[in-house]
């Protein structure tokens, strides 16, 4: 539990599970998490890296337990409201993960919390950095229904300091800003002639958009972390295994 970066009761859920209390594994999780569906499939699981069992054997698969429960777990988030509500209105810049997990508290606590997002839809970059293949959409908007289920206002499509000005966000009694960091960076040297050179982040935000491009044909990745293989990957699929003409330079 010391190495969870949110310190979910992990001990707890655990003894839940094992007494066949999924809904109460699930509800331990969610103490600390909204998020278990998400964390339990792209989460680096520190907390397995810390396990005691480790030095008897191998350590105990906590972040599989967190996709299990959030997956056939039930819980009723209207358990999750609070009793007596708050004068206190907050809002929200940004719908990531921050964002989300951050409007679930706060709404728990009896705030009045409105969520602010400049893109058309919920979960920042759950929804525009990871791919589907690896957190399935379906999963990440029954997190998010459930998050909103306890009271908290949306307002999509809405950028902070345009489509709402910072003096009327100054109306509200807090801000809580998580607008993440959603630009990558291009090299500077990089400028063939003829091609379409875009960011990782940009592609994997609508591949789809960029994969009918008429200068797509060829594919140079530059880099090997999470967002060069994802990106990878998302053209293989995409082309139904064509994968020849996708080159990956790291």
């Amino acid at each position: 539990r010391q190495a969870c970066p949110i310190g979910i009761d992990i001990p707890t859920a655990f003894h839940l599970a094992s007494r066949g209390d999924i809904d109460g594994a699930l509800q331990a999780f969610l103490q600390e998490n909204p998020l278990p569906g998400v964390c339990g499939r792209v989460c680096y699981h520190p907390c397995e890296s810390a396990c005691s069992r480790d030095s008897l054997d191998k350590p105990v698969g906590i972040r599989s337990l967190e996709r299990f429960v959030s997956d056939y777990g039930k819980a009723d988030s209207a358990g999750d409201r609070a009793v007596v509500q708050k004068r206190q209105r907050i809002a929200v810049i940004g719908s990531g993960p921050a964002g989300l997990s951050a409007s679930y508290h706060l709404a728990g606590l009896g705030y009045q919390v409105t969520l602010f997002e400049g893109r058309a839809e919920l979960g920042g970059m759950l929804r525009y950095g990871i791919p589907p293949y690896r957190l399935p959409r379906s999963v990440l908007d029954r997190e998010i229904e459930r998050i909103l289920s306890i009271g908290i206002r949306t307002k999509t499509k809405t950028t902070a300091g345009e489509d709402v000005s910072w003096e009327e966000l100054r109306s509200f009694d807090a801000l809580f800003l998580s607008v993440g960091l959603q630009e990558g960076r291009l090299l500077s040297e990089l400028n063939p002639s003829g091609a379409v050179v875009i960011t990782g982040l940009d592609f994997l935000a609508d591949p789809w958009r960029w994969s009918r491009e008429p200068d797509t044909d060829k594919v140079f990745i530059i880099g090997g972390g999470n967002v060069a293989i994802d990106a990878a990957r998302t053209l293989v699929r995409i082309r139904r295994g064509r994968a020849s003409a996708i080159t990956v330079v790291c």
